[in-house]
């Protein structure tokens, strides 16, 4: 393939990157920033541009407490669904309002919607034309929490959800990309920002009994 790299292992062994998707959203990222301000954690958001129009002082307060703040597209469509002007609209209108919050990076991170297309020529000639220095951020540890986070609805199902669901992870840890989600409390799911906060927890527990240390990732 030509063109920018595709990352989803560290380099520095003894690291592991905790990455973010779909925010910023009340509640639910206020309480990921409080554990990981807990922990003295780092980790790395991948913001909707939907979500940085709606919620700027989340954004503000992400890159405050040291995080960092990268693209995850404008409004959460898969890339290899649309033409080139639409792929490359995706990312500047995000980019755009990602500089209100913190510097331009020197190289682009952006994890696309799905982690779809990044392999597709059709996607990565528009990324390319767009940013030639674009990195697009995969992952290899993910404990699709999607698939259990219905069984969920009490503090005690929630502590014991995620407990299992880190627990039963399988895969390298040392240099992994790990991602989840921040995503909104609802009143059907009241208790969505708990959730979200003890599997992150759960990932910082994990991480440190194995002696790895938390890094943002850099642009």
């Amino acid at each position: 393939m030509t063109g920018w790299p595709i990352l989803d292992r560290l380099d520095r062994p003894g690291t592991i990157a905790l990455t973010i998707d779909d925010g910023p959203n009340p509640d639910t990222t206020l309480a990921l920033l409080d554990v990981l301000a807990a922990y003295g954690a780092t980790a790395s958001f991948f913001a909707s541009g939907i979500n940085l129009e709606k919620f700027p002082d989340l954004a503000d307060a992400i890159v405050a407490a040291g995080h960092g703040l990268f693209s995850h597209g404008y409004d959460h469509r898969a890339l290899d669904t649309l033409d080139p002007p639409g792929i490359i609209d995706q990312l500047e209108r995000t980019e755009v309002l990602l500089r209100r919050h913190r510097p331009s990076v020197g190289a682009p991170l952006v994890r696309f919607p799905f982690g779809a297309g990044a392999d597709l020529a059709e996607v990565r000639g528009p990324v390319a034309e767009w940013n030639p220095d674009t990195i697009a951020v995969q992952w290899s540890l993910c404990a699709e929490e999607w698939t259990f986070i219905d069984e969920c609805r009490t503090p005690t199902r929630i502590q014991q959800g995620t407990s299992a669901g880190i627990e039963g992870l399988a895969g390298e840890w040392d240099r992994a990309v790990v991602v989840m989600h921040d995503w909104p409390s609802q009143p059907a799911k009241p208790l969505t920002a708990a959730f979200c906060a003890s599997l992150l927890e759960q990932y910082l527990l994990h991480v440190a009994r194995l002696g790895l240390r938390p890094v943002a990732l850099v642009g």
